[in-house]
């Protein structure tokens, strides 16, 4: 698993009691708290714990059967470079399951504090937080690497400018 909020892999864990996991997180208390659940669900034995980014992961080539990336994607600055690496990690007819938002337009936003103490602040002194996809980027990015989804779902607004508003409060 890459970054993905904790209980989206413990849960495929707990479907499949043959399953093993590397569960990576760059942000050493997420990773702490991942391992506390784990462990609490009877599941650590099962697991090891990576306090890394994908884009400085160590492992083999066609070493995984399953990658998870939920919600993470989008606050990888070099997310081409991240999906490569984890696309050349699964093996031969493995599986990505993979989320990110999207939206008409491509939004890319800034923050004025580094939340996970993984990346540098820029010349104006906000840190990179997450990108919006849209269709171009999609393919692009996404599918270029990947090839076209087996299943893909998009949800989106019901109301124009909805995001926006909840963004902004």
């Amino acid at each position: 698993d890459v970054s993905s909020p904790r209980i989206v892999p413990l849960m495929l864990l707990m479907q499949n009691r043959a399953a093993i996991a590397d569960m990576m997180n760059p942000d050493k208390r997420d990773i702490v708290e991942v391992e506390r659940l784990a462990n609490a669900l009877g599941l650590g034995d099962r697991c090891t714990f990576t306090n890394k980014t994908i884009e400085v992961a160590n492992y083999a080539r066609k070493t995984f059967d399953l990658i998870t990336c939920i919600s993470v994607l989008e606050h990888i600055p070099a997310d081409r470079e991240g999906l490569d690496m984890m696309w050349s990690l699964l093996c031969p007819g493995g599986r990505l399951i993979l989320t990110l938002p999207c939206m008409a337009q491509p939004l890319e936003q800034y923050i004025s504090r580094d939340y996970y103490g993984v990346l540098s602040p820029e010349s104006d002194g906000y840190t990179f937080w997450q990108r919006y996809y849209d269709e171009e980027r999609l393919q692009s990015v996404i599918f270029n690497i990947t090839g076209l989804p087996a299943k893909m779902v998009v949800y989106g607004e019901r109301s124009y400018g909805l995001f926006h508003r909840n963004a902004n409060m």
